[in-house]
């Protein structure tokens, strides 16, 4: 028992030491109002097909003509992109077209049909068109 009451002193005498107190954070120094700025970064970046112009000319300095096909790669892939671009916009014009060319057919069919005094055959033929127009006049094409 000796043992516990020594040991239980020594935690009642370690809990009543005071906390140490927290070492104050230093503060950065201010410059004078005419000094330029104590610290500063400098930040460059490059964003392109083509490199640098001086990481170019070291390109071509490691490995001859290595800037020539940088360049020619470069203009390759302007190429496939503007390709892509302008295939896309045809696909959409396209389609825009023949949506549109079939929706006026309908719409022609509709009134062949109510000329010739076929009554359920307009009314089948004309809703989808006229459904379509209504539809995108309240909600909108998208």
């Amino acid at each position: 028992m000796a043992k516990k009451s020594k040991k239980q002193s020594r935690i009642t005498q370690t809990s009543q030491q005071p906390l140490p107190e927290p070492e104050a954070t230093p503060k950065p120094p201010v410059p004078a109002p005419n000094q330029p700025p104590l610290f500063g970064a400098q930040l460059e970046v490059h964003q392109g097909p083509i490199p640098r112009a001086e990481d170019f000319a070291a390109y071509d300095r490691i490995l001859p003509g290595a800037a020539n096909r940088i360049l020619k790669m470069a203009e390759r892939e302007q190429r496939s992109a503007i390709r892509l671009k302008w295939g896309d916009w045809l696909a959409q014009f396209i389609s825009m077209i023949m949506g549109k060319g079939f929706l006026w057919a309908l719409l022609i069919a509709t009134v062949y049909l109510v000329i010739n005094d076929k009554p359920v055959g307009a009314f089948f033929t004309g809703i989808g068109p006229i459904v379509s127009i209504i539809y995108s006049t309240l909600f909108g094409e998208k």
